[in-house]
């Protein structure tokens, strides 16, 4: 229910009536608060209506400019036509200004730390196996929030394998689904469908000793390689099916070399 829509009666505009009502409708209309207001005096009457009554408020509120209003409600006229104006803050000089850039400075590495230790996590890229979409020496910011990955995403596996070290590779295939790779025609299907792979550096010719097609369980995952010809992956009983409880993350983005970032994701 708004104010304007309040039907007012004759009673309110006694002295102490109408001076809380002109100060609810200050409240009201967003004006000020009851915390801001310094007086308000009665500046005039009205000719033909006596109970009709101008009221000047003055306020202390953070605006730059001369505000008025001029409404009526039924039986008062209420001017809001003069905000008292705050004095300019200057900014701070000398160690004032030092110890607000330090202030600022600690808030910002607080909120990176905290970023960094409980939504995103920083993983170092090592080899050439996702080449030409990652390469050796890049830093990736890694999501464990959720961990259930889906075809196209890139992740980071800490799964034990002879190569003793966590894996960055892509998902190609979950839990249903059934893969199968033709190393003729460097063609990769997922459940039929023959995949469109714009992210590989060359068509996927290296076989391994696993035969396709192969069904993936639930609860695993097949990954890959972006430079499939030169990637040691679920391809190889080395590395094999992922289970998804080894799933370190998810790499949303890459943060260095910051000529180089990106938001990583499905392609």
């Amino acid at each position: 229910m708004t104010v304007d829509s309040y039907p007012v009666s004759y009673a309110i505009f006694s002295s102490m009536g109408l001076r809380v009502f002109v100060v609810l409708v200050c409240v009201g209309a967003g004006l000020v608060s009851t915390r801001n207001i310094i007086c308000f005096s009665k500046t005039g009457g009205h000719k033909a209506r006596p109970y009709k009554y101008k009221w000047r408020v003055e306020v202390t509120a953070p605006y730059r400019q001369e505000v008025a209003y001029l409404r009526e409600y039924e039986e008062c006229w209420i001017d809001f036509s003069r905000l008292v104006r705050l004095p300019r803050v200057r900014p701070p000089r000398g160690w004032g200004f030092l110890y607000d850039l330090a202030g600022s400075a600690q808030t910002a590495i607080i909120i990176i730390f905290l970023i960094f230790t409980f939504v995103l996590k920083p993983v170092g890229v090592s080899g050439n196996s996702m080449n030409p979409t990652l390469y050796n020496g890049d830093w990736l910011a890694v999501s464990s929030i959720n961990r259930l990955p889906k075809r196209g995403d890139i992740v980071v596996v800490t799964q034990p394998n002879d190569l003793h070290e966590p894996l960055i590779k892509r998902v190609i295939a979950v839990g249903g689904d059934v893969i199968d790779i033709d190393f003729d025609t460097h063609e990769v299907f997922v459940n039929g469908h023959l995949q469109d792979e714009p992210y590989i550096a060359e068509p996927t010719a290296r076989r391994f000793d696993l035969s396709f097609p192969i069904e993936i369980p639930h609860g695993s995952i097949f990954l890959m390689g972006d430079n499939r010809n030169d990637s040691l992956d679920s391809r190889s009983s080395v590395i094999g099916l992922i289970d998804e409880r080894y799933v370190f993350g998810i790499v949303k983005v890459r943060i260095y070399p910051f000529s180089s970032f990106e938001r990583m994701g499905q392609q």
